[in-house]
């Protein structure tokens, strides 16, 4: 396990659906330095296991292209049931469900 250093702050001007994105972006950026440093040490993984949730694996094949990648694919987000409109005091809006399909997005580029 490698840690790294937390992303930089981030604006929040841009559309509120992406806000969450590019935090997962900047997180992926900070593991593409851990990963290159690594690498220039020269250090190749034989696998690499990634949660895609919040960013992490979205650029590690960028630095090693040909090493198989295991995600922890934990939780992936429905317009309905889960999380989402469970409870009557916050009722589903169809908002909801485009807001989803973009925070699922960092598990899916990660895959």
């Amino acid at each position: 396990m490698l840690p790294y250093a937390p992303p930089p702050a981030i604006a929040t001007t841009g559309h509120r659906y992406l806000q969450g994105y590019e935090a997962a972006i900047r997180r992926g950026q900070q593991v593409v330095g851990v990963l290159r440093q690594i690498k220039a040490g020269g250090f190749r993984p034989d696998l690499v296991v990634a949660h895609p949730g919040w960013g992490e694996a979205l650029f590690v094949r960028d630095v090693f292209a040909d090493v198989p990648i295991a995600l922890h694919a934990e939780y992936y987000y429905h317009a309905t049931g889960g999380d989402v409109g469970f409870d009557p005091e916050f009722p589903a809006t169809a908002d909801d469900a485009l807001r989803l399909r973009i925070k699922n997005t960092t598990q899916w580029m990660s895959m």
